[in-house]
């Protein structure tokens, strides 16, 4: 998937060409297509919906900007990636590049600070069939995507996760998802605004005061909300 705003499919096509042509040379036989424009938007067939639920389960990494800048930093991600590819996953990467120049100053905001340091966002996808498993045989599988994600969150220290595309059993969550400093200021403002805990969901500032006693035993929200125990 490409995202080139301003170009025509013609210039698009031009301009990655010469990616093409390297992977070519080294034996991955791809080619060059014309851009089309994405089905699964398009007003005709969702109407506006955008994507629907499936029966899968991903995870998500911030990758910072110091990545590139070393050689073997790089090697060691590129790597990483390749092994997790290898392993069957689905690896989903989307380049970007926040300045104050474009976007203005931050401000005081919620907004995980990984973001800021953030070359490429991406997501690894686990096409395992979820339906119809046992929770042991879902602890497994989701076991086995977290052995390769944690080769990943190893190279990209401190690069955090995107937590609208994460893995609910993110390890450390609180600081992958928001930052350890800007955390531990939401659990405040949270204990100031909702001292009882009202509002809750899973990975949310104070969520950890609450827990499901799911009823199968597995890592969902089908049973009843509890207080943790201390």
């Amino acid at each position: 998937t490409f995202e080139m705003p301003g170009m025509s499919a013609a210039q698009v096509v031009t301009a990655i060409q010469p990616l093409f042509d390297d992977l070519n040379s080294i034996g991955i036989p791809v080619g060059n297509v014309s851009p089309v424009a994405s089905l699964l938007w398009a007003p005709s067939t969702r109407q506006g919906r955008g994507d629907t639920p499936g029966n899968s389960r991903f995870a998500s990494r911030l990758f910072p900007k110091r990545n590139w800048d070393n050689a073997t930093v790089f090697n060691s991600t590129m790597s990483a990636i390749q092994e997790s590819v290898e392993a069957g996953y689905t690896f989903h990467g989307n380049h970007m590049a926040p300045t104050e120049a474009v976007a203005g100053y931050p401000g005081n905001n919620a907004v995980n600070p990984a973001f800021r340091d953030t070359y490429m966002h991406a997501d690894s996808f686990d096409f395992a069939r979820l339906r119809g498993k046992t929770v042991e045989e879902n602890k497994i599988s989701h076991d086995r995507h977290n052995f390769y994600m944690e080769k990943i969150r190893k190279v990209t220290p401190g690069g955090g996760a995107y937590m609208n595309e994460a893995d609910l059993l993110e390890p450390e969550w609180q600081e992958s998802f928001f930052g350890k400093e800007d955390y531990k200021k939401l659990v405040r403002i949270k204990k100031d605004w909702d001292p009882w805990g009202v509002f809750w969901a899973p990975t949310t500032p104070g969520s950890e005061a609450w827990e499901v006693m799911s009823i199968d035993g597995g890592p969902n929200q089908n049973g009843r909300l509890c207080r943790a125990s201390e």
